[in-house]
């Protein structure tokens, strides 16, 4: 516990990040700042604190914060607590309110018309009206369970963050000065950001969108608006794009030749049979899988470990390369089979669809595909059509040091004699068996 009840003097109280149970502040009549964020507080009577300004105390176990008296407050910050309920309808001079992570199920801040931040974001609020909060530059009501958000008196807005709530529509086009918009996870149909010039990010991603016309925000930087229903998408006006999420929709090309500053592009699960990124230079982290792709170019990105992955018969390629990983991914069609990943002198070096090539040496790849399931004959590792020594010797080195030389799919599969799916010591064994005649 921290007693100082009855310090009229004291302008400042600094105690946050404390085990403390109980504040007792009584009596402090001067005191303008508390800190007592961080704590382990159950209640706190600010009430006699008449001349507070900036209260925080988030991330404690409040239940109900009474601010009332505090009329001279400008910034509180009460989030990450158990409040239900919150009045903030005395805090006329309030600029900044942060009251998210609570259970609170209403906010009434139409008193608050000198408000420039609202963060009411993780609560469970079924309405906001924020139409006479008209100096409102920051407004984040995420994850809550808003049906309906009416911003087009908020003309100072810079940045709106109302993703993971229910709405069905979003006006944003009085809000001119609009810099970043998160709308995801919502059930919006359309959007339109034509108005919002200034825009740099767009969060729209999981929603319902069939069609999404950014040509007017030139400013924007990062786009993320996977997971729709969009069958086009043009790019071509967005400069200064260096994030772009576009994945998980319906999407038959994208053309990215204007996107010089691009370093991330996110564009698999669609329906795509050609990317070409040779203008993006910049590009670190290509994520390309999923799509219809038979040929990808990367000898332009040398930020990229590779330079060229192509096919070979009747299959799709992709890839992905991001800050953990890198792969490559080998697809056949309906009824072709796929042979394996090979370099350009011909050597098999994998058979694995899904590949990691972490750390391979190798530029290009190219995926082989067959029709019709390959033959396979019982023991032929080195592909020649039938069981001889040499067979165990190919093997041999195989398991010692991972050499596939002279080794095909089909002999990979075939030097599997005990059929568990995994390739060892048993088989050499079972090989000597049958070349010396035993069984």
């Amino acid at each position: 516990m921290l007693d100082v009840s009855g310090c009229i003097a004291l302008i400042g109280l600094y105690c946050y990040s404390n085990n403390l149970t109980e504040l007792d502040v009584s009596g402090c009549t001067a005191l303008t700042y508390l800190h007592c964020y961080d704590n382990n507080l159950t209640s706190l009577d600010v009430s006699g604190c008449t001349a507070l300004e900036y209260l925080y105390c988030y991330s404690n176990n409040l239940t109900e914060l009474d601010v009332s008296n505090n009329t001279a407050l400008w910034d509180l910050s009460c989030y990450s607590n158990n409040l239900t309920e919150l009045d903030v309808s005395n805090n006329t001079a309030l600029q900044t309110l942060s009251c998210s992570s609570n259970n609170l199920t209403t906010l009434d801040v139409s008193s608050n018309t000198a408000l420039e931040e609202l963060s009411c974001g993780y609560n469970n609020l079924t309405a906001l009206d924020v139409s006479n909060n008209t100096a409102l530059e920051y407004l984040y009501c995420y994850s809550n369970n808003l049906t309906e958000l009416d911003v087009s008196n908020n003309t100072a807005l810079t940045s709106l963050g109302c993703g993971e709530n229910n709405l069905t529509s979003l006006d944003v086009s009085n809000n001119t000065a609009l810099e970043g918009l998160s709308c995801y996870s919502n059930n919006l149909t359309e959007l339109d950001v034509s108005s919002n010039t200034a825009l740099k990010y767009l969060h729209c991603y999981s929603n319902n969108l069939t069609s999404l016309d950014v040509s007017n925000n030139t400013a924007l930087k990062t786009l993320y608006c996977y997971s729709n229903n969009l069958t086009e998408l043009d790019v071509s006006s967005n400069t200064a794009l260096t994030s772009l999420y576009c994945y998980s929709n319906n999407l038959t090309e994208l053309d990215v030749s204007n996107n010089t500053a691009l370093t991330s592009l996110y564009c698999y699960e669609n329906n795509l049979t050609e990317l070409d990124v040779s203008n993006n230079t910049a590009l670190k982290y290509l994520h390309c899988y999923s799509n219809n792709l038979t040929e990808l170019d990367l000898s332009n990105n040398t930020k990229l470990p590779i330079d060229h992955i192509y096919t070979e018969g009747k299959g799709c390629i992709g890839y992905l390369k991001d800050y953990y990983s890198s792969k490559i991914y080998a697809k056949p069609q309906d009824g072709e089979s796929f042979l394996g990943w090979y370099n350009e002198d011909g050597e098999l070096l994998s058979t694995d669809a899904e590949w990691s090539i972490e750390g391979r040496t190798e530029k290009v790849f190219i995926a082989k595909f067959t029709g019709g399931e390959p033959e396979i004959i019982p023991g032929d590792a080195d592909g020649d059509g039938e069981l001889t020594f040499n067979d165990v010797t190919v093997l041999y080195y195989y398991l010692l040091n991972g050499d596939m030389t002279g080794m095909t799919p089909e002999s990979l599969a075939g030097a599997d004699l005990n059929n568990d799916g995994v390739i060892s010591v048993s088989d050499i064994t079972l090989m000597f068996n049958l070349l010396l005649g035993g069984s």
